[in-house]
């Protein structure tokens, strides 16, 4: 009974360490904007476009997309394990729970996979499943290695997220065209503020990895006034282009990037970055419910499994 036991328990071990591997908390995001293009192009649905595959909701080309980015993301870490062992996170490919080769296999079933789910929502949809993966695999891979120099770990992020993830959600319901790319830029402007303090974050680690990221270049003073002035600018220019969801998200945000920059310590830095992303997943949850739901049952089981797995107390609001 005992090895039986051992035996359960390891298999659970194993299987949960393979599917953090995964970091759906950090696929939450790309989802999320996913959901909001996907929303806004609903509100733009007289000039549908003809011929469109017409699935009726987002949840193939939704969880086909998540699928892609967890493949950029272990990817990611494969090509970071020793920056991410400098920053001490993500332990499973720096500490060998998951060997490099198995990384690299798991990375290739999720891009088939993925590509496989996005071919089904369309023509365009599937270009743009193309470009967000060449965008991931170019901001990891050598010797573009985009999130190792400033400005073009922040230029990715912005175009990456608040771009394409919400151009490719917009897809999915009607034809993205110019209005599409124009009304993500406040979006873009949001999350380069996001990203802007989370770079500021992993600054320390990064510089002993020879990285020259927005964080390593800017500092926390001037980093934190970065994130602050892309905040402001995206809601008059999200009111000007009719974009409410992001327009209600960057004005709850902003007190928070006051904070960082008044405060201009570690602790503000995370609260600012971690609570403007809840703040966008709770709105995109009041339309979509059932995502909501699953975002806080893997926020649940994350913080299961870290605190069992690692000791840590993560996810969190104000700790590491």
């Amino acid at each position: 009974m005992r090895d039986y036991r051992s035996a359960v328990r390891h298999a659970i071990s194993f299987l949960a360490d393979r599917f953090f591997l995964l970091r759906p908390l950090v696929v939450i995001p790309a989802l999320t904007f996913f959901l909001l293009g996907y929303a806004e192009a609903l509100l733009r649905r007289p000039d549908s476009w003809p011929g469109h595959p017409g699935l009726g909701h987002p949840w193939v080309g939704l969880v086909s997309y998540g699928l892609l980015m967890a493949s950029v993301y272990v990817v990611n870490q494969i090509y970071d394990a020793e920056s991410d062992r400098s920053n001490e996170k993500l332990f499973l490919i720096p500490r060998g729970i998951v060997s490099t080769r198995e990384a690299w296999g798991v990375a290739a079933a999720l891009m088939l996979l993925g590509l496989a789910g996005g071919a089904r929502c369309g023509q365009v949809t599937m270009l743009l499943f193309g470009a967000s993966f060449a965008l991931g695999m170019a901001y990891s891979i050598p010797p573009l290695a985009l999130k190792r120099l400033f400005p073009f770990d922040l230029a990715a992020n912005a175009i990456g997220y608040g771009i394409l993830a919400f151009v490719t959600g917009w897809s999915v319901a009607k034809s993205p065209g110019l209005r599409a790319l124009a009304v993500s830029e406040p979006l873009a402007l949001c999350v380069g503020a996001v990203f802007t303090l989370t770079a500021v974050q992993d600054r320390e680690g990064d510089e002993r990895s020879g990285f020259r990221t927005t964080g390593v270049v800017l500092g926390v003073k001037r980093g934190a006034l970065l994130a602050l002035v892309l905040m402001a600018a995206a809601i008059p220019l999200s009111f000007m282009l009719d974009n409410r969801f992001v327009l209600v998200g960057a004005v709850i945000a902003m007190p928070f990037f006051v904070y960082a920059w008044v405060r201009r310590d570690e602790r503000s830095v995370r609260i600012a970055y971690r609570a403007s992303s809840a703040i966008f997943v709770l709105i995109v949850g009041l339309g979509f419910p059932y995502f909501l739901l699953t975002v806080v049952a893997l926020m649940g089981l994350a913080r299961l499994y870290y605190s069992r797995r690692f000791s840590l107390g993560y996810p969190t609001l104000t700790g590491k």
